[in-house]
């Protein structure tokens, strides 16, 4: 029996590539039926997937970047239909990490081919699930911006975090984890359930999206080391700060911070993470 996959793209994201031929293409070859639909503005993909879902489709698969894989994440957490990711984003984070192949045809095959549903850690941040980061102390404008990452690719994020070099801004953390407090002075607190950067340190390699732990990374006030090591991912970052991995997490900070979710600004501190353990399915390769 073919599967019914519902995909929705994000048309910003991603190379120019022919979507749909390519699509249509891999899913015919399985005899998948198939359907689409286009998001138009932040908060589409969230309100399409749970349109897909509701209509009781096979899978819903997203079409994009981090950001849009977390809208359809959101609409799927806790549920039994597993989320099909067609890497279309710059960096392509998750799909790297649960080993999903980039190329688009080569995804959709995956989601045709593949039985293996595997369970995602999902964190729920002030409200809203996560699937990779929140970052605490890291504002809309010191990210990288569309146009820039539609130009440069990667070099987008080294452009990103030289701004960040340029323009340091010690916080004051206070950090409670499953119910035990400390204090550290840095830039930016990271909670994070899966690395998701490719990179290969020591203090960073235990990190697994399925464990049932969120974990706490501290950038203190090195920065021109946390370049370095950014763009040299082979070198052990000494100035990295690991404050822990624990179930709930509390952050407090002094000056109050920004807090991303996954690319979207949701408010500022103080913030309280809880982790939801396995609660998204994903379709990964057998």
């Amino acid at each position: 029996m073919s599967k019914r996959i519902h995909v929705i793209i994000n048309p910003a994201s991603g190379s120019k590539e022919p979507i749909l031929n390519i699509l249509n293409d891999a899913f015919q070859a399985f005899d998948a039926d198939w359907d689409v639909s286009v998001t138009h503005r932040s908060g589409d993909a969230l309100h399409l997937a749970r349109k897909a879902a509701d209509a009781g489709v096979d899978v819903v698969a997203a079409y994009g970047g981090d950001g849009t894989i977390m809208e359809v994440a959101n609409a799927l957490a806790g549920g039994s239909i597993p989320l099909g990711i067609l890497p279309g984003g710059t960096g392509n984070g998750l799909a790297k990490e649960l080993g999903i192949p980039v190329p688009l045809a080569e995804s959709a095959a995956l989601l045709c081919q593949s039985s293996k549903v595997r369970g995602v850690d999902l964190g729920l941040v002030n409200g809203h699930y996560s699937i990779l980061h929140t970052y605490i102390g890291l504002d809309e404008s010191q990210q990288a911006p569309r146009d820039s990452k539609d130009r440069l690719k990667m070099l987008a994020y080294v452009a990103a975090i030289l701004k960040i070099i340029k323009e340091p801004r010690i916080a004051h953390y206070q950090i409670t984890i499953d119910g035990v407090t400390s204090q550290v002075e840095g830039i930016m607190c990271l909670l994070t359930n899966a690395i998701g950067l490719g990179l290969k340190w020591n203090a960073t390699s235990h990190i697994r999206p399925d464990d049932g732990l969120l974990d706490v990374l501290i950038f203190k006030r090195d920065i021109l080391s946390i370049a370095s090591d950014l763009l040299e991912e082979w070198r052990e970052p000494g100035h990295l700060f690991q404050a822990g991995q624990g179930r709930e997490i509390t952050v407090q900070a002094d000056p109050p911070q920004p807090v991303l979710v996954d690319g979207e600004l949701i408010g500022e501190t103080p913030v309280t993470a809880v982790i939801a353990p396995r609660a998204l399915p994903i379709i990964v390769p057998e």
